[in-house]
């Protein structure tokens, strides 16, 4: 008689080893861990860079823009939970073309 088709076909039962330590895993009533209140145990005006309190995130900063206005007079808060003075936004280096080895011709004006 076949119970089970794989054991028949391998010639050995795969489920036997398989053997489940209950004794040795943690228990599923486990009582909530007790952890002290920071800047994210509430939900409401959540900020993306205050939610982790161990780490000090700044807000973005516009690094370019597509509107004409002069950079250089842009501010943007240090932190938003600190609440420190603000700093001013470096200019935006012009970016130089690369440079060449030589002039540049055309292959079609020598032929």
């Amino acid at each position: 008689v076949r119970h089970n088709p794989r054991v028949y076909r391998l010639r050995r039962n795969l489920q036997a080893k398989l053997q489940l330590w209950y004794t040795e895993i943690s228990k599923r009533t486990q009582p909530p861990p007790k952890l002290p209140l920071g800047p994210s145990h509430k939900f409401a005006d959540n900020y993306y860079c205050t939610r982790d309190g161990s780490r000090e995130s700044y807000p973005p900063i516009i690094i370019m823009s597509n509107t004409k206005d002069n950079p250089s007079s842009r501010t943007v808060p240090y932190h938003i939970v600190a609440g420190l003075t603000q700093r001013r936004i470096s200019p935006i280096p012009s970016i130089k073309p690369p440079l060449t080895a030589g002039i540049l011709e055309g292959f079609a004006s020598k032929y």
